[in-house]
């Protein structure tokens, strides 16, 4: 089995590692929000 870099079935998998690596960057971001909401609020005006 050849693989070709035009197939149709492989070309839908591309964006496939950005996306993980977007959403694990969003998700290690956003993680010390979750878990420290006081400080998160220090950062709101009351």
């Amino acid at each position: 089995m050849i693989l070709r870099m035009n197939n149709p079935q492989l070309m839908k998998f591309g964006p496939m590692p950005i996306r993980i690596l977007a959403g694990l960057t969003l998700m290690l971001h956003g993680l010390p929000k979750i878990t420290d909401i006081s400080g998160v609020q220090s950062f709101f005006p009351t």
